[in-house]
């Protein structure tokens, strides 16, 4: 029996649809126990179990769901689905951590009633202090960030005609910076706060010849620019890897001109 015999049978597909299923339920109650045992004893070796069992399920389009503003919310939804009722206070913690992180504390645009439902949960059930244990702590800066922060800012290109805004970063200006490519990117949300900017570009070259970009953008979406030079991301907020300078020219000319039309 050949590829093209089997596929026109019919008879698999209910039970690859009930197979899909059940391990969707397997999936999401063994992936929370282990999360759930990450923290209480033996962490480093279930972290690293639980870690992987995640990017599996992934792969296999388990939890992928790209219009949620974090990972952790969709994790903090299954676990809370599973009825787990030991969830300590420092699970609900990082869990709420990386939900503020990601979404710019609560700040961009693919947050919705599920984001305030789930960090809602995680701030009644981790009883921990919102000012306290983020605001006061994620709100200080570094004297030395300030200074790279500023550095960085002189080397913005600024069309105020578009109100398009981008700056490179070579090897040799993140060496000279004392920074990573992803140290270099970071700084985009402080610079996306500037009223002015209405898109921005931040890229950074991360092997000899290739960059890596993350694109900001108050009202005009470009996940689908995105989209078409490999990368992908939310409607306001994407990135792309693996761009040679003159795609990065290209990319950046076509940021500019949409903006324009």
């Amino acid at each position: 029996m050949n590829l093209k015999e089997i596929k026109n049978r019919t008879w698999y597909k209910p039970v690859i649809t009930f197979l899909r299923i059940l391990i969707d339920i397997i999936g999401v109650w063994l992936f929370s126990y282990l999360l759930y045992r990450s923290f209480q004893n033996d962490a480093s070796i279930w972290i690293k179990i639980g870690d992987s069992l995640l990017v599996i399920s992934m792969l296999i389009h388990l939890y992928i769901d790209s219009k949620k503003i974090a990972c952790c919310q969709i994790i903090a939804k299954l676990m809370f689905s599973s009825k787990i009722k030991k969830m300590n206070e420092l699970m609900c913690k990082y869990l709420f951590t990386g939900i503020s992180s990601d979404s710019g504390n609560f700040y961009y645009e693919a947050c919705d009633d599920e984001t305030f439902e789930v960090a809602s949960k995680l701030l009644k059930k981790g009883k921990f202090n919102v000012f306290n244990d983020f605001h006061a702590i994620l709100s200080l800066d570094e004297l030395e960030n300030v200074r790279v922060r500023n550095k960085i800012f002189d080397k913005i290109i600024y069309d105020k005609e578009s109100g398009f805004a981008y700056y490179i970063n070579s090897m040799e200006d993140l060496k000279e910076l004392g920074i990573t490519p992803s140290g270099a990117n970071e700084k985009i949300g402080s610079f996306n706060r500037i009223e002015e900017f209405k898109i921005l570009l931040s890229a950074a070259e991360y092997e000899e010849g290739l960059y890596r970009c993350s694109i900001r953008s108050k009202f005009t979406p470009i996940v689908e620019i995105a989209n078409k030079y490999g990368g992908g991301g939310h409607k306001f907020a994407s990135g792309v890897k693996g761009l040679s300078l003159e795609k990065l020219m290209a990319l950046i000319e076509e940021l500019k001109n949409c903006k324009k039309n």
